[in-house]
């Protein structure tokens, strides 16, 4: 085989993979019936419990959050609440792409659902822990501060 033959084999495989990932992450919107919006990154982010004023954080920030992450498939994997708020800058690669940029999209005391693709995630690696590789992530999150 060559050079060629095993790039394209590749690219083929990727497309099909990014394509069925797709295909999921709709799905998982249809089933729960879902409002989202799709960034131009491919992150999909319904804002809930709208804050009345206020501005949306940019990047070198410090933001403090709660959340609760999960697969697709319904399993939680992490969760924080108001007694242990997560706390970091935007911008330096503390936490996944797709949860920083889903953030930037809200103000202060609103919440938004996050379904992050792999790629904005922990992509083809997972995080060595309780999110295997290639998951896209549900994402609950209240931007505290």
């Amino acid at each position: 085989m060559t050079e060629q033959e095993v790039t394209e084999r590749l690219t083929n495989a990727n497309k099909h993979r990014v394509q069925k990932e797709s295909e999921e992450i709709e799905e998982f919107i249809k089933q729960h019936k879902f409002s989202t919006e799709r960034t131009g990154t491919g992150l999909r982010i319904q804002i809930y419990g709208r804050a009345k004023n206020g501005v949306s954080p940019v990047a070198h920030d410090e933001v403090q959050i709660v959340c609760k992450v999960f697969l697709l498939d319904g399993t939680l994997c992490y969760e924080t609440d108001t007694t242990n708020p997560v706390a970091f800058k935007l911008g330096e690669g503390m936490q996944i792409r797709g949860l920083e940029e889903g953030i930037m999209t809200m103000i202060p005391g609103e919440s938004a659902r996050l379904i992050i693709p792999n790629h904005l995630a922990y992509g083809l690696s997972g995080d060595g822990d309780k999110i295997p590789p290639g998951a896209a992530l549900f994402i609950d999150v209240k931007l505290l501060k």
